[in-house]
């Protein structure tokens, strides 16, 4: 039977869940909180007048957030 896990502290790599024959690995609130993690980071960043290269830089245009939404995923 195929066997399901959710991503956890101290879950084994992904090459090493795949070579235990795990077929799904769910991440539940995982990107939530990674983007999360990135906003908080540059929001203390810009308290201290610093991250608008984050910013400018970014490789996510506003295009490719549209086609997201639109759901033309690249």
């Amino acid at each position: 039977m195929p066997v399901n896990v959710v991503t956890i502290q101290g879950l084994p790599e992904l090459s090493v869940l795949n070579e235990m024959g795990v077929a799904r690995v769910s991440l539940g609130p995982s990107f939530l909180k990674i983007a999360i993690k990135s906003m908080k980071n540059l929001a203390m960043k810009l308290q201290t007048y610093e991250g608008l290269s984050d910013i400018t830089e970014n490789e996510i245009t506003s295009a490719y957030l549209k086609d997201l939404v639109n759901k033309n995923y690249r």
